[in-house]
């Protein structure tokens, strides 16, 4: 079958992911109904955030249990941090929290990028499959470790199979048109709250499960299937597992329901390529001239566009990176060592209803919040946040948070607040960076979508931004947990002012900036 020739003039390449900025018809100001496929991608990018943030309550309390820190609580953030992407409390495990998350985005920052254009050439579908068995197989491989080294190749395996990141917004770029991609990445960003809300519930009422109902997972009946003791030696595999089915589960509606998005001509077209040199002939359409099959590899990617807004968000992310580990460390360290001494569970209940609230701001404020600030005042007042955030950790850990109501749990209350705020930087800064209008929440990823040289080059560009990002949370992990187990040697709070410093050199990238 061939392509019915199209009588329209060929698009060029950024007009063929925006419209003309003066278009001002009917037609423009409708917005088209999302497919139905958008919903299957949203149930597919709850399994990342889930599985991500169920280690969060107990990650600390794990890494404190292993001969790596023998027994001194003030170096586990330097442990931690290799293992927790953006998050842990301080105090022996820092380290260990730091490294575990450090070695996650450290192996996805050596592939994304390729899965991105392996994404261009096979499809998304089978890199989205690979993603989620990935997932699956090392959230499952984490619940079993019981060394430092076993968790740290847990996480270095799901940053290794998991190229999902970059390819599943290429995907709803592909679904949707200008009127309604705003929408699409909206729901993306609620998945993401969501399933960073089940996630720490998962982890904190699931953890030590033969301790906390003992009635069941400490009963005979493991004993007849070979399990004794197992869940006593395993106290945090069953939070994993659940992780784990969510992820299969994904896999399975994606396997069933997930369309290729990608356009079968451009596909045909790579096969056609790589056939001729082999025995294999295929029956291909051609190509559109302005969508060939994507070619060149970073250069072809790397233009003057793309490298302006990727290195701003890249400063952005080292600010939320560096947050996100730190507050999990603050919690879970002990008073001792600079931290709260909260319980998993309470960590759990604390980061649910965090996402809980960010969703909600996120899905039914943010639009109206841009339209009676403007675009440059919400995205200051969120690193404005970040600095609030920051600073209030060192008036929780000197308040405290006692089992009665206090000033500290005012603190954390304003501290959950102003994550709220913050996370509105993202929706807002590619309006601050290019000024495109009827955008709301998902704002960055429709940047990097609108600065990707063609569409044949979308899934590389969105790679190399999602590489950049991974880089930036490679090292801040465990540069900020390290930090943190040195403050915390001498009581201190360097590590606090040093991220508000990096705060202010965000705030400085963003005043030549206009609506």
């Amino acid at each position: 079958m061939h392509a019915s020739p199209v009588s329209q003039e060929p698009l060029s390449e950024h007009d063929a992911l925006l419209p003309p900025p003066d278009v001002d018809d009917a037609e423009s100001k409708t917005s088209s109904p999302l497919p139905t496929q958008i919903y299957v991608i949203m149930f597919i990018c709850l399994a990342e955030p889930i599985a991500a943030s169920v280690i969060y309550p107990f990650v600390i309390e794990l890494v404190s249990s292993l001969d790596v820190t023998h027994g001194d609580d003030r170096k586990v953030g330097y442990y931690a941090g290799v293992i927790v992407s953006p998050i842990f409390p301080h105090s022996a495990s820092s380290h260990s929290v730091a490294t575990q998350e450090s070695i996650f985005f450290l192996t996805e920052t050596c592939l994304i990028f390729h899965y991105g254009r392996l994404s261009d050439r096979i499809g998304r579908r089978p890199v989205v499959l690979l993603g989620l068995f990935g997932l699956a197989l090392s959230i499952t491989s984490f619940g079993l470790s019981k060394t430092f080294f076993g968790l740290v190749f847990s996480r270095a395996l799901s940053g290794a199979l998991n190229g999902n990141a970059g390819v599943i917004k290429s995907m709803v770029v592909e679904l949707t048109d200008s009127t309604n991609q705003a929408q699409g990445f909206a729901l993306l960003s609620v998945t993401w709250y969501i399933g960073s809300t089940l996630g720490p519930l998962i982890g904190g009422s699931l953890s030590k499960p033969a301790e906390r109902f003992p009635g069941v997972f400490a009963a005979r009946a493991w004993d007849a299937i070979g399990m004794r003791g197992f869940w006593t030696r395993y106290p945090y595999f069953l939070p994993c597992f659940a992780a784990a089915g969510v992820a299969a589960s994904a896999w399975c509606v994606a396997l069933i329901f997930l369309r290729e998005t990608l356009p079968a001509k451009r596909i045909h077209l790579v096969r056609k390529a790589t056939s001729e040199y082999g025995t294999i002939t295929w029956d291909t359409e051609r190509a559109p001239p302005e969508d060939p099959c994507p070619t060149g590899g970073l250069g072809a990617v790397m233009t003057r566009r793309v490298g302006w807004a990727i290195s701003n968000f890249m400063l952005l992310a080292l600010v939320d990176v560096a947050w996100v580990v730190l507050q999990p460390l603050v919690f879970a360290t002990h008073r001792s060592s600079g931290g709260l001494s909260l319980s998993p569970p309470t960590i759990g209940f604390i980061l649910a209803a965090q996402g809980l609230l960010g969703g909600t701001l996120q899905a039914s404020m943010f639009q109206r919040i841009h339209a009676r600030f403007g675009a440059v005042r919400v995205y200051k007042a969120a690193l404005a946040s970040y600095a609030f955030m920051f600073i209030s950790f060192i008036w929780m850990v000197r308040l405290g948070l006692g089992s009665e109501w206090g000033w500290g749990w005012f603190v954390l209350g304003l501290h959950v607040a102003a994550s709220c705020i913050a996370s509105l930087g993202y929706g807002e800064s590619s309006r601050v960076f290019w000024g495109i209008a009827e955008m709301a929440v998902g704002c960055t990823y429709i940047l990097i979508a609108s600065a990707s040289p063609s569409r044949a080059l979308l899934g590389t560009t969105n790679g190399l931004a999602q590489t950049s990002c991974s880089l930036v949370r490679a090292l801040g992990p465990a540069g900020a947990a390290s930090l943190f187990a040195y403050s915390s040697e001498g009581q201190g709070t360097l590590v606090y002012w040093v991220c508000v410093g990096v705060v202010g050199l965000a705030s400085l990238t963003s005043l030549g900036l206009t609506e």
